[in-house]
């Protein structure tokens, strides 16, 4: 299922093989993030998988996966939720594309909790 599809860019939900592809071809201050968290990026990248109401979606360039994003429920009660990007060194190539369609994916990682933010 593809949510959002731009010329040869795709956004659909995150498989379990994109987190094989995505891990040794992190960008390196997307590696030192999830070290400054306590994190290697095979954890953060499959949080999606193993967290209650997580929810993760791949970008892909020509079929291929550029970056994983999404976001992660904090609490029960206010229903906050907290959006990670872990990309490859492609998204800094494409990074115009992907300001304009970051508008779509925050609607996305909206849709389930009253409020939502970043953090690092």
């Amino acid at each position: 299922m593809t949510y959002i599809q731009r010329g040869q860019f795709e956004f659909r939900p995150c498989k379990l093989s994109d987190v094989d592809h995505l891990v040794n071809n992190l960008r390196l201050s997307d590696v030192r993030e999830c070290a400054l968290v306590g994190a290697s990026p095979e954890m953060a990248l499959a949080v999606p998988f193993m967290e209650d109401g997580a929810k993760g979606f791949t970008i892909t360039h020509k079929g291929t996966p550029i970056a994983m994003c999404g976001v992660t429920p904090l609490d029960d009660v206010m229903h906050v939720g907290r959006i990670w990007f872990l990309g490859t060194n492609i998204v800094d190539v494409c990074s115009s594309l992907m300001l304009i369609l970051s508008c779509y994916f925050i609607t996305f990682f909206n849709s389930s909790f009253n409020y939502t933010y970043n953090i690092s």
